[in-house]
């Protein structure tokens, strides 16, 4: 009896030593069909400001050159997304926080079953400038019920990741396309190709692509928000902005500025814009 009480004791152990801590906010659910109101009405995409229940929607891809199997290597690699969209969360739900914003997340598709979908296409993703857009939002709007996922966790807010089993050789960076970047653009997402220029997507580039979806803009290029003459300065002069600084890794040692609080409609117009002539956010039109 002594030597059965002994082995349960160690399996207990061995279970608990393998179950690994996620953030995990409280996200009261509702029946898919009892409408939820959202204060966003959607006017910017299927992400508004940072702020209010954000339901994440991760999509394992296969396309024509890459794919997600069942070995026991690509579990692992799921396993660690699983772990760097946590801590991705965790920054993005402080940040939000230092601003008087509550910010908090559906994301774990261990626990919310229905938040992991598998997507198959016939077509190449591996494209760095947005050039599958329609393929993919009609993917979305043809297996996804997003209307459903909105009422069964209250959400405001929804993100979804495409998740692309890239190698090491890829150069393809991880990129987004947005309602601010696109101007019809209903349905954003992001791409994240799993490996590129030689590592594996860190947790900061997870929740810079985040970021994308809730009208960030790239601090490292110029765009349509942000001229080259800033971009000139940060290059001189250095930043930890995740905007423009990502480091290795699923720690995040770059900065929510108040110049991202901004873009992203929970923070004041910082002087930067102004004196830079940067663009106006998204929420000022």
């Amino acid at each position: 009896m002594k030597i059965k009480k002994a082995i349960i004791i160690i399996l207990i152990l061995l279970t608990l030593v393998g179950c690994k801590k996620r953030h995990d906010d409280k996200i009261p659910i509702s029946s898919p069909d009892i409408t939820y109101n959202s204060p966003y009405d959607g006017t910017y995409g299927n992400a508004g400001k940072l702020e209010g229940t954000t339901i994440v929607v991760s999509i394992f891809t296969k396309e024509s050159s890459t794919g997600w199997t069942s070995s026991r290597s690509d579990k692992k690699s799921i396993e660690t997304i699983l772990d760097k969209l946590s801590s991705a969360t965790v920054f993005l739900s402080k940040s939000a926080a230092k601003y008087g914003k509550t910010l908090t997340f559906a994301y774990d598709w261990e626990k919310y079953k229905d938040l992991r979908y598998e997507a198959t296409f016939t077509e190449n993703l591996l494209t760095s400038g947005g050039e599958t857009y329609t393929l993919q939002s009609e993917w979305i709007e043809k297996n996804i019920n997003a209307k459903a996922l909105r009422n069964k966790y209250k959400a405001d807010n929804i993100l979804y990741m495409f998740y692309i089993n890239t190698d090491f050789k890829n150069s393809i960076k991880p990129w987004t396309i947005t309602h601010n970047t696109c101007g019809t653009c209903k349905i954003e997402f992001s791409n994240i190709y799993y490996r590129y220029e030689g590592i594996a997507a860190p947790a900061g580039t997870i929740a810079h692509e985040m970021l994308h979806q809730f009208g960030a803009p790239d601090l490292y290029v110029s765009n349509k928000y942000i001229p080259q003459e800033y971009v000139s300065y940060l290059e001189k002069n250095g930043t930890k902005d995740i905007m423009f600084y990502i480091n290795k890794g699923s720690s995040i040692e770059s900065k929510f500025t108040d110049l991202d609080a901004y873009y992203v409609g929970i923070g004041p117009m910082p002087s930067t814009v102004t004196e830079w002539k940067l663009g106006y956010n998204e929420f000022s039109n």
